[in-house]
């Protein structure tokens, strides 16, 4: 299981140019408090959609969302672990795959997680049909079987725990946010329920996360 063993109450990304180098974030590293983490980075934002993410994005967007299942590091056991939802099945023929969704996951914005907000933030990804969307093309129809349990019902058989893991489009977003525009988010709204939320956002120059105390999974 993935576990968050960083203490840092503020994770801040530097991004890193002509006037910005290496040894200057880390200089700016060294005098602030050590519940502070600071990376310097190359990378910036194309959108801050999660629905349509398909770039360097992917770098930040873990620190805000969470997928159902996360794949594992390499040399692991098993090749997937659960994320926001706690085990899953396939049917015999790989039509049809069942989520179990955790129980009490907050989002940022104060809102709740269960299968309906499941369903609601990939049909968003869907009908947007922007970025890595494409991914879930194979799905035929998504059911709400009870509170917790969301189930994919496919056209054809696939590996949908591959496509649940992406990196990309895969994100779940709060149930206050399913129905923004892409717009809202651009302004540097998130609606995750990732460890860490977005505090503050200069494009090119730094993005900085502040932990999110209610997590989950809590903190070491």
């Amino acid at each position: 299981m993935r576990k968050i063993y960083s203490a840092h109450a503020i994770f801040i990304f530097l991004a890193v140019f002509a006037f910005l180098t290496f040894a200057a974030s880390a200089g700016l590293a060294a005098k602030l408090p050590k519940d502070i983490l600071v990376q310097a980075s190359t990378d910036s934002f194309t959108t801050w959609d999660p629905s349509a993410s398909y770039s360097t994005e992917s770098v930040y967007m873990p620190n805000m969302y969470e997928p159902l299942i996360w794949v594992t590091p390499p040399g692991s056991d098993k090749l997937f672990e659960p994320g926001l939802a706690e085990r899953w099945e396939a049917s015999d023929d790989g039509l049809n795959w069942t989520f179990y969704i955790r129980k009490g996951v907050k989002f940022h914005d104060g809102g709740m997680l269960t299968a309906q907000v499941v369903k609601d933030s990939i049909e968003r990804t869907m009908k947007m049909g922007k970025g890595a969307a494409f991914i879930f093309g194979p799905v035929k129809e998504i059911k709400v079987i009870n509170d917790y349990a969301v189930q994919f019902v496919l056209k054809s058989a696939a590996p949908f725990d591959r496509i649940a893991a992406s990196a990309n489009a895969a994100w779940i977003i709060s149930p206050n946010a399913v129905k923004k525009d892409r717009e809202w988010f651009e302004t540097g709204k998130e609606a995750g329920c990732g460890p860490y939320m977005l505090e503050s956002y200069k494009p090119d120059e730094e993005i900085v996360f502040k932990r999110f105390d209610d997590y989950y999974k809590g903190w070491k």
